[in-house]
């Protein structure tokens, strides 16, 4: 999958959040960010965002920068407990990418210590 631009990501970020929020449809928010930014990946940002923010594990890779950018964003907006379901969606990822025996696993496992120490 090609890596989107970090406006994109900002943009998937926010889309993603009113689509879990109920104040945007799933498919406003993929139609706006297929038609206005391009990003063919769409329903997979949103998807993998919906199991951030519901602690659950998501199967589709996304970029190290792009994870970063929504852990980061999730704790400014939603504080620890957002951020504890996120990095436990984060955690569920990385169990599943072992079982697969694919994705970089040593990027993610860094990322989540990282975040982790954050919250103690």
């Amino acid at each position: 999958m090609p890596e989107i631009n970090e406006e994109m990501a900002k943009v998937a970020y926010k889309i993603g959040m009113d689509i879990f929020d109920n104040k945007k449809s799933f498919m406003e928010g993929v139609r706006i960010l297929r038609d206005d930014y391009k990003m063919n990946s769409a329903s997979i940002y949103i998807n993998n965002l919906s199991k951030f923010r519901k602690g659950e594990v998501y199967k589709r890779i996304i970029s190290k920068r792009d994870t970063i950018y929504f852990l980061s964003k999730i704790k400014q907006d939603y504080g620890n407990n957002g951020l504890l379901k996120a990095l436990n969606a984060v955690k569920k990822h990385i169990e599943y990418l072992e079982i697969q025996g694919t994705g970089n696993k040593k990027a993610l496992k860094q990322i989540y210590k990282e975040f982790m120490e954050e919250i103690k």
